[in-house]
């Protein structure tokens, strides 16, 4: 068993031809400056293939200024009721840099729309792309307001300064499908319509942890007085329930209880439609909710995915209604083999928050975590659910089937983790003692629970389980010492590679049928190495002599 740790996203977008320059640059154009924005024309400084235009605008966002930005007057309004995209080119310093996109009725400012999406490349230009598919068209739009990094204090200098270029508004249209396939993994821009309220931006990831070390996720916030918001996003095909029963997806709740809604639709008939909803059962954390879709119908179609968060519930637009996602994934509910076709992945996970030791005030506030890493290994976490950290884990005494304890891992902020690895099979049940101390006790050991041991059921009664299914996939030598080779019968897209405490030790973009990688730098020990092939995304281990 192994725990699925990312998943990668395809994105292709499709714009028609009939298209407007809002921007261009090419001749003066007239900007005010607002909150220490400042925004000049100027000569390309970057003039390439991507973009040999001869002048350009350059924002630079001074110093101690959070909000800095520039707006313009255009001739006339915007004409949203044939078109639904605004593309910019945008050259920035580094990746995941906010670039706002606003438009404004010229007398009324509270008539308005905007969309901020992130940068994926630092010092090239690239082309973002601002959905304006929800806006109210039957208003006038003719001011423009852009916006770099809203939010986050500029320094006036080359981190702050950024270049942007032909703005256009077009109509996407059909022709070439819509944007975006399973799975989700917010890696690259997604073009999600919110409604009612509800608002989904691609952010970087303000909790990366050991539980998801993705560089970017989904930010949804639900606003003021609305109980329905949401967002959807529309697929590049059909999903195929006929061979997956199971979505899973990654949520960050600021509180334990909130709804989670995953509903499908098909995008030609609302009405055929299927959703389940669960709860989040941890606060200020990661965790991986599974939605049951064995009962979906195979025979209809479904190319349309919708998130809810709370719904029915008033959201008041705060961090008590902000909500992070990542890693929305369909699969099988059950899978073969390791090896060299199709593998099977399975995580079993048991939290206990309040642990039974007879002092309600302490253990209240201490989650306790064991999971699966692989099939050898058991990853044990503990946990302060308030400001008075743990400071140390200890297991004392025999564990069964005499594993190897790792030492105390400290590298995640507010978590202490041990592994426990098995040269042999693992036993089903594994009972071990757990002490533990927080800053508050003085170094005063605290049982772990009544009685002092804890009983976990390797068989993953309580499982999320997975299936990918990769086809003609060679990995050799295994064991190796220096050389790992993989091959595909299709293009390897990517590896990642993962130690067995979950951290990424090695990133390779391949994009080929075939790679040689060096791993002769790794520690001796087991690695988990994930790769997509085409569209697809399958784990498997390897031992490094």
């Amino acid at each position: 068993m192994k725990k699925i740790t990312l998943f990668l996203v395809l994105l292709i977008s499709s714009i028609g031809f009939s298209q407007t320059t809002l921007l261009n640059f090419e001749s003066s154009t007239t900007w005010t400056d607002f909150d220490g924005g400042a925004l000049t024309t100027v000569t390309n400084p970057h003039n390439n293939a991507d973009n040999n235009s001869a002048n350009v605008g350059k924002m630079v966002k001074s110093a101690g200024q959070p909000w800095g930005g520039s707006w313009t007057e255009l001739g006339s309004a915007i004409d949203f009721a044939n078109n639904n995209t605004v593309t910019m080119k945008v050259y920035s310093p580094r990746i995941g840099a906010k670039v706002l996109f606003k438009v404004e009725n010229a007398a009324e400012g509270a008539i308005n729309f905007q969309k901020e999406v992130l940068t994926t490349v630092a010092n090239a230009w690239e082309t973002l792309t601002f959905n304006f598919s929800a806006i109210n068209s039957s208003k006038s739009y003719s001011k423009v307001v852009i916006i770099f990094d809203n939010g986050t204090m500029g320094d006036g200098g080359a981190d702050f300064t950024f270049y942007m270029d032909d703005a256009i508004l077009s109509n996407v249209t059909d022709t070439g499908g819509p944007t975006v396939a399973l799975p989700i993994n917010f890696e690259s821009a997604t073009t999600w319509a919110d409604f009612d309220g509800g608002v989904l931006t691609t952010e970087v990831n303000p909790h990366n942890n050991a539980d998801n070390t993705s560089a970017n996720v989904g930010k949804m916030v639900k606003s003021a007085g609305k109980v329905w918001g949401g967002s959807f996003i529309a697929l590049s095909a059909a999903m195929d329930f006929a061979s997956n029963d199971t979505f899973t997806m990654k949520v960050y709740s600021p509180r334990a209880g909130a709804k989670v809604l995953l509903k499908v639709e098909n995008s030609g008939n609302g009405a055929i439609n299927f959703q389940k909803e669960v709860l989040t059962t941890v606060a200020n954390a990661w965790e991986t909710l599974t939605f049951d879709y064995t009962t979906i119908s195979k025979t209809d179609s479904f190319d349309k995915l919708v998130v809810i968060f709370d719904n029915e519930i008033m959201g008041d637009g705060s961090a008590n209604f902000t909500f992070y996602i990542d890693d929305i994934a369909l699969s099988g509910s059950t899978g073969g083999g390791d090896g060299g076709g199709t593998t099977s992945e399975g995580f079993c996970e048991k939290v206990i928050t309040h642990l039974n030791i007879g002092e309600p005030q302490i253990a209240s506030a201490i989650k306790l975590t064991v999971a699966n890493f692989d099939a050898n290994t058991l990853k044990v976490t503990i946990e302060s659910n308030d400001s008075d950290p743990v400071d140390f884990i200890l297991i004392p005494g025999d564990v069964t089937g005499s594993p190897t304890i790792s030492a105390p891992d400290t590298s995640v902020a507010g978590k202490i983790s041990l592994t426990l690895t098995w040269t042999a099979t693992p036993p089903t049940d594994v009972l071990f003692n757990l002490l533990w101390s927080k800053v508050s006790t003085a170094g005063n050991w605290q049982l772990g629970e009544a009685p002092t041991s804890f009983k976990f059921a390797g068989t993953c009664e309580t499982a999320s389980v997975f299936k990918n299914e990769l086809v003609n996939i060679t990995m050799y030598p295994n064991p190796t010492s220096s050389k790992l080779n993989i091959s595909a019968a299709t293009t390897i897209k990517s590896i990642e590679i993962y130690n067995v405490l979950g951290k990424q030790v090695m990133n390779l973009n391949i994009n080929n049928t075939s790679k040689s990688i060096d791993v002769s730098n790794l520690a001796t020990g087991v690695y988990l190495i994930k790769y997509q092939v085409e569209n697809t995304i399958g784990t498997s281990k390897f031992i490094k002599q």
